[in-house]
């Protein structure tokens, strides 16, 4: 049920489950969200940088998507009108906290060039753990980079380029052209991987930025916590698991080697927020609101 991949529709197995959804099934409504609520959470993810924002903002949409269910018509695959909420969602939130620290490139090369090179030798981390915690730097600082870009700019980035998604269903979920996405993914490639190859030593050697001898700053700095790693554990594989084969044949910036390193970053496993959403179902007034109650909880309702 990748929404990703360009298929016919409707399909058969989301016709059967979307009826009984639109009827008020709790099982079929929680169905459809379990499918998508892993690869939302994902893409809202690398929009906030935060995984607890991702999560809370997950469950909004969620939410919104089963609020929105009876007014589904299939003019398009399920998971495609889903994802469009999803993205609809994204571009209209509060800004986030880190959006109000991370504003450019030229700034966040400068906070990256204030941070000292360390080599990262301590005897009292384990190899297994440096490893972890170095990963975690080079993560959370590719994912500062996405912030860098205007929110439309992200968006258009993590869909087209780290996930994959063609210029039809790009633009489908945007309500764009199609040479429109194509415009807006070029720019926002050319703007971010020129960054990269300023500054990054991962894609550009001669560059002296290393996440091994950034990490030892950014626990000094607080972005990186020992403790409780944001990006490195709950990990299910990486998103190129996830993500369709990519064509570029619509591509007028190919750089495979710069999508690589973010395709390879980890498919984070959500928290459980269909368990959430499942306890809301207990609630009498919930279903009321969502139009879940089922018939005999009609008839037997208090009249008043």
């Amino acid at each position: 049920m990748n929404p990703f991949i360009e298929e016919k529709y409707p399909l058969p197995e989301e016709l059967s489950i979307l009826n009984l959804a639109k009827q008020g099934d709790s099982k079929a409504i929680e169905k459809i969200l379990k499918a998508h609520q892993a690869l939302i959470y994902n893409v809202i993810l690398r929009m906030v940088y935060d995984p607890d924002q991702a999560a809370d903002i997950t469950q909004d949409i969620l939410i919104k998507v089963m609020q929105e269910l009876p007014s589904f018509r299939g003019e398009s695959r399920l998971g495609t009108w889903i994802y469009r909420i999803a993205v609809n969602h994204a571009l209209r939130i509060k800004k986030t906290e880190a959006e109000t620290m991370i504003t450019d490139f030229t700034q966040y090369g400068k906070d990256l060039d204030s941070i000292e090179n360390t080599r990262f030798t301590q005897k009292k981390v384990e190899a297994i753990e440096r490893k972890l915690l170095i990963e975690e730097a080079k993560i959370g600082c590719m994912m500062g980079m996405l912030l860098c870009l205007n929110r439309e700019q992200r968006i258009v980035f993590i869909l087209g380029e780290i996930f994959s998604v063609s210029d039809a269903i790009g633009s489908e979920l945007l309500k764009i052209s199609r040479a429109n996405f194509r415009k807006k993914l070029s720019r926002a490639r050319k703007d971010l991987y020129q960054f990269m190859n300023e500054k990054c030593g991962l894609v550009n050697k001669k560059n002296p930025c290393r996440c091994s001898r950034k990490t030892k700053g950014f626990i000094r700095l607080g972005i990186v916590n020992p403790k409780e790693l944001k990006f490195s554990e709950r990990s299910l594989a990486n998103i190129k698991t996830y993500a369709p084969k990519k064509s570029d044949d619509f591509d007028e910036y190919i750089e495979p080697k710069y999508a690589e390193l973010y395709r390879n970053h980890k498919f984070l496993i959500p928290p459980n927020l269909i368990k959430n959403i499942r306890s809301m179902f207990q609630d009498r007034k919930f279903r009321e609101i969502f139009n879940l109650l089922q018939e005999d909880e009609i008839d037997g309702a208090d009249p008043r």
